[in-house]
This record gives structure tokens, sequence and C-alpha cells, in this order.
């Protein structure tokens, strides 16, 4: 391993610890160079600024839960259980300090908006492509489009899950998860195709 690449994981691993305890705001690069015991002229060397690692740690993130959806994708359940299980994932990444820093980058840094809004909308673009695969196997009815689909299992089955009114009535997230999950895909699922 070359010496700047050890560096620069150096660097995000330092800069992980930071930025996820502060926020990515209040972390200076001094600070990153004092934890990694490196000069500033190292640190530019490997990043222009801080938000450049950030960005490293963003696309770090994305890249363990791109691998998580894509085994999920090809297990041998069926759509529904595949979307229960893709939809806990990423309520579970609701607690971690991984999404605290993905929404604090996203909310509160200017520099960063476009990168994250980007991350956002390939987010939503692969789960438009599964839908429309699953669509097309025969999977799921086709006489509503992908998109609708997309976005009912993207946005509103993610407000629902938040929501306080449905957490009072379901309080076990996992619950429901399963019932949010279960009232749209019933919607969904060709009903010649036995869901069980």
């Amino acid at each position: 391993m070359k010496r700047d690449e050890q560096k620069s994981i150096q660097i995000i691993k330092e800069a992980k610890k930071l930025f996820f305890r502060f926020g990515l705001k209040k972390v200076s690069v001094e600070e990153i160079c004092s934890n990694c015991k490196i000069g500033k002229k190292t640190f530019y060397k490997i990043f222009p600024n801080k938000y450049e690692v950030a960005k490293a740690i963003i696309i770090e993130l994305e890249e363990l839960h791109l691998v998580y959806y894509e085994e999920v994708k090809r297990e041998p359940i069926s759509f529904k259980e595949k979307m229960i299980k893709m939809i806990n994932k990423k309520v579970e990444s609701i607690n971690t300090v991984e999404f605290q820093f993905f929404r604090d980058v996203y909310e509160n840094c200017d520099e960063l908006r476009e990168f994250t809004e980007g991350l956002i909308k390939e987010s939503e673009r692969e789960t438009f492509e599964f839908i429309s695969a699953e669509q097309s196997s025969g999977a799921l009815r086709k006489d509503l489009p992908a998109r609708f689909m997309s976005y009912m299992l993207n946005e509103q089955a993610r407000k629902l899950i938040m929501d306080p009114e449905v957490e009072k009535m379901i309080p076990e997230t996992n619950d429901r998860i399963k019932g949010v999950v279960d009232i749209i895909v019933n919607g969904l699922v060709n009903s010649s195709i036995d869901t069980k």
C-alpha cells in the first residue's frame, strides 16, 4: 500500500470519529491533522479540504448499503419480503451515527448539498429500476406506472413508518415496517401470484 493511500485511510478514519462526534461544521482540518499526527501540508496533499474527506466517508458508507441491497435483490424470496428487508435496513440505519452524520451534512452543509442530493436521486433511481425489473418479470402489476410504485415504496412507506400516529397504533418498529409494506405491496403485487 502506498504511503499516500495509508495516510488517506488514516485521515478518513480519524475524521470519521470527529465528524460523528461533533458534526462536520465544528471540526477543523487542524483537529483532523492533530488526531492523525500529521501536518496540514500532508493533509492538503491528499485532500483539498475537509468536505472531500466527508465525501469519501459518505461514499464508503453508501457502498456498504449498496452491497446489502444487491444481496437482498438476488435472494430467492418474494418481492414483498425483499422490500421488508430493504426498508427495515433503512429504518435501522436512522438510529446510527452514520445516518445522523449524513443528515447533518445534507441539512447543514451547502458545500456538499449537490453531492448528497445526487446520492438520494441515485438511490431513488435504483429503487425504480428494481421495481421496473420486478414489474417486467410479472411479479408486480403492469397497470400502474413503475414510477408511481417506486414513489409509494420510497416516500410514502418512509412517511408512514415514521408517522407518530402510526407508531402509536403499531409501536414495534419491525411490525410497523411489515404492516406498511404489506398494505402498499398487496396493492402492487400481481393478484394472480401467491405472495405467501
